[in-house]
């Protein structure tokens, strides 16, 4: 039964092209129904709580899928925002062009209770050699799998070149996760010296509930609506089902279970909008001629929450590597509370954040690629998975060149300049140097304003520390050189010659040396920079 771009469609499209019920209010019947049936179903409870109190209800179908099966593979940065909207990625390749996995759905379930372990390359799925297909192919494969019988097989190469097989099911019931996925509109006010930045969001977070199936079926055969009729329908892009749309007090008031989970890393919030839809559809796909199918005795529905607001949130940013450096600036999600149950906070899909992102512009940053991770965090002692989306991004480092670096150059090579005057002039020489020194100094004040007080030094510190020792060499070197003058003329037009030539180019090298030291150990360097 082909279901998954029926699926997909609905998740993410469903609001604007289901159909309103002609003469019927379907969404005052489906509130009144959410109230009758409240206590049946105990709806201001978890679908995991749900399910424990009558097991009755495990036998509806309520699963979220990833368009990839909950297999996650890596990436090519650099192509990031020149993927195709049908395709989930443009995948990374090893030498041999084969694939190389990432990480994987925590829900996953091996059949031989294995599992592969990240990073690990992937030779053949299904049987077929992945190096001998592209991203669409592959992407085809995993989607066939949702109208088969749900299994996957993967074939994992090891660096001794044996292989070992997976096999999982790409159709198991995710029932008790919190769906999350946004959009980033804009990201502004980073703020490094205290490490914070304003981001815009669209989080659109689902969740299931038990009985929201029956009582979405209830309405629709209540609303005498022909099968017909919504075929003719389909044809015209009008998806089989309804849609209602709630105020979030509203839903309260109601008592409806609502996820209890938030962005940790929150320090302020602006709130512009947010809302809950409701969306209910028949499970159908289209014939060889293009005709639509309703499947009567299956269906789809999604509880989702809306919310368009502006975020301050707290990063943890390494300046160790500035102004070549590349943060990620992450968003948090996690439970507020602890309960019977942890839920699983997990993003099925990716499209949305990397339309968003390609679109979003950072002043003085940019974006190179975004990805996911589950952190632990503790609550009052207990341990919860939460949901990290971090969005990496790269600093734009020619201001920092010239304005700041480029006026160290030319003060510094003023300072140097003095050894093109004479020895003997040592007053002259002395008062050019000090004045250039004391002029290097007034560049700390202009730094601190964009790096925390930090303990310990950035390639910028480092540099401008250097430049100050070099600033005062001339001091020390023209003391020197009309010392030697008062014994041996000959030596100290040598002595001062010398110095023109050497340290200009120790002063190269001291640069280089450090900028290499501190790029090869840092992490989080700009990608132009990497070995």
């Amino acid at each position: 039964m082909i279901k998954i771009l029926s699926f997909l469609i609905f998740l993410f499209f469903i609001p604007g092209n289901i159909n309103a019920l002609e003469n019927f209010d379907e969404c005052s019947v489906l509130k009144n129904k959410l109230l009758q049936k409240h206590n049946i179903y105990s709806l201001d409870e978890p679908i995991s709580n749900q399910s424990n109190r009558d097991q009755k209800f495990i036998t509806e179908y309520s699963s979220f899928f990833t368009a990839t099966g909950g297999l996650i593979f890596e990436r090519q940065q650099d192509l990031l925002y020149n993927i195709d909207y049908a395709n989930q990625s443009i995948y990374m390749r090893t030498l041999d062009g084969n694939l190389i996995l990432e990480s994987y759905h925590p829900n996953i379930v091996f059949e031989n209770e294995a599992s592969p372990s990240p990073n690990s390359v992937i030779s053949a799925i299904n049987g077929v050699n992945v190096n001998e297909i592209d991203d669409d192919e592959i992407n085809e494969i995993i989607n066939n799998a949702y109208s088969d019988d749900g299994n996957i097989f993967i074939t994992v190469k090891s660096e001794n070149n044996t292989e070992e097989y997976f096999q999982f099911n790409v159709l198991k019931e995710w029932i008790t996760g919190f769906a999350i996925e946004n959009s980033v509109y804009e990201i502004s006010n980073i703020n490094s010296s205290q490490s914070t930045f304003d981001i815009r969001l669209r989080e659109e977070i689902y969740w299931k509930q038990f009985g929201i199936q029956e009582i979405g079926r209830e309405i629709m055969e209540e609303s005498n609506v022909p099968i017909e009729k919504l075929k003719e329908g389909m044809i015209d892009g009008v998806t089989p089902g309804f849609f209602c749309i709630f105020e979030v007090n509203e839903w309260k008031e109601m008592n409806m279970f609502l996820p209890d989970i938030s962005i940790q890393n929150l320090l302020e919030t602006n709130i512009i909008n947010q809302e809950i839809i409701f969306s209910w559809t028949y499970d159908y796909y289209f014939d060889e001629s293009g005709m639509p199918i309703i499947i009567e005795d299956s269906s789809y529905y999604d509880l989702q929450l809306n919310i368009d607001a502006i975020y301050k949130l707290k990063s943890d940013f390494d300046y160790s590597a500035f102004p070549f450096d590349s943060q990620i600036f992450t968003i948090e999600y996690g439970v507020n509370k602890i309960t019977n149950y942890n839920p699983l906070l997990f993003s099925p899909f990716d499209n949305l954040i990397t339309q968003s992102l390609s679109n979003t512009n950072i002043y003085e940053w940019d974006i190179v690629d975004f990805s996911t991770s589950k952190p632990t965090n503790i609550i009052f002692g207990s341990e919860t998975l939460g949901h990290n989306i971090n969005i990496v991004a790269e600093r734009q480092y020619f201001y920092y060149l010239i304005k700041i670096y480029l006026p160290i150059l030319i003060v510094l090579s003023i300072s140097l300049s003095v050894l093109f005057i004479n020895p003997i002039q040592l007053e002259s020489r002395l008062t050019a140097s000090v004045v250039c020194f004391l002029a290097l100094i007034a560049y700390t004040y202009i730094i601190d304003n964009d790096v925390p007080k930090l303990s310990y030094l950035t390639i910028m510190d480092y540099a401008i520390l250097i430049s100050y020792f070099f600033a005062a060499v001339p001091i020390i070197q023209s003391i020197a050189t009309h010392s030697i003058s008062e014994n041996s003329q000959d030596r100290s037009i040598k002595f001062n010659n010398n110095s023109k030539l050497v340290i200009p180019i120790l002063y190269a090298l001291s640069i280089i040396v450090m900028s290499f030291m501190i790029i090869s150990a840092s992490e989080n360097v700009i990608g132009a920079l990497k070995p």
